[in-house]
């Protein structure tokens, strides 16, 4: 009974996910907000095709998405949210490329950092989207070809297109002022240890079984685990699975269409 109480369970989630696909729930933010985050995300590319130099353009965009973690409440609580995520970017990007010079120091360097990530979220406060840029970045840094000698000027592309982005966020604000009171830090960090463990112990697995496949691109096996793994409970995770792989799907389709 308990197995079929189980499986009935995880039979409902899927079909709570599924409806959950055809909701689309009221945005919490208004859409001048959306359009700040698209400018903020695409400002870098488009410099870098202006200035003949696309790629490095890409790179500084990887670095706008700390846009994605700009908070609610006032300017300095904004701003410091957002200087603290792009000091995490650059080191999670470096971090990640350092660990590229073996298969072993890249699968532990993405467990290490999903733990000590997910801690520092729950430090700071940090909302949605969590720890999950953060092992994107380390991830995808760690595949990126290249010498030894041009992690600090990739890095520094990171911290560019980081800043641009903290520079927008913060005419915004001018705009905009906000004076919504900051949520409180949380003072027990030690609580969050266990999930926070499971978390680097499955994303660490995730990248181990990619590379041990020899997967094309392998990196994005961790980030998808990460992106599941914010749910933070049984009914969420599936819910994300399932929304990742519709979502996945639909993209790929768009994707082939633009580029065809």
């Amino acid at each position: 009974m308990t197995r079929q109480s189980e499986a009935l369970s995880r039979l409902c989630a899927g079909l709570s996910a599924i409806r959950q696909l055809s909701h689309i729930a009221p945005h919490p933010h208004p859409l001048h907000r959306g359009l700040l985050s698209a400018v903020a995300c695409s400002l870098p590319a488009f410099i870098g095709a202006l200035s003949g130099r696309f790629m490095d353009g890409l790179l500084a965009c990887m670095g706008a998405l700390v846009i994605l973690y700009f908070p609610e409440g006032t300017l300095k609580r904004r701003m410091s949210v957002l200087l603290s995520c792009s000091l995490i970017f650059a080191l999670s990007f470096a971090l990640g490329s350092l660990a590229a010079v073996s298969p072993v120091t890249a699968v532990l360097s993405i467990g290490a950092l999903t733990i000590l990530s997910s801690l520092l979220c729950k430090v700071l406060s940090i909302g949605p989207p969590g720890n999950f840029f953060f092992i994107m970045l380390a991830s995808v840094a760690t595949v990126i070809p290249g010498e030894l000698t041009t992690i600090p000027a990739r890095t520094a592309l990171i911290i560019v297109g980081s800043l641009c982005a903290c520079g927008l966020a913060f005419l915004y604000s001018l705009l905009l002022a906000d004076s919504t009171e900051a949520p409180p830090l949380s003072s027990q960090p030690a609580t969050a240890l266990p999930w926070t463990l499971y978390q680097g112990i499955v994303v660490a697995g995730a990248y181990a079984l990619a590379l041990a496949l020899s997967l094309d691109n392998p990196y994005w096996v961790p980030i998808s685990c990460a992106a599941v793994l914010q749910g933070g409970q049984v009914s969420l995770i599936w819910t994300r699975k399932i929304q990742r792989i519709v979502g996945t799907a639909l993209g790929l389709g768009i994707a082939w269409m633009l580029f065809s």
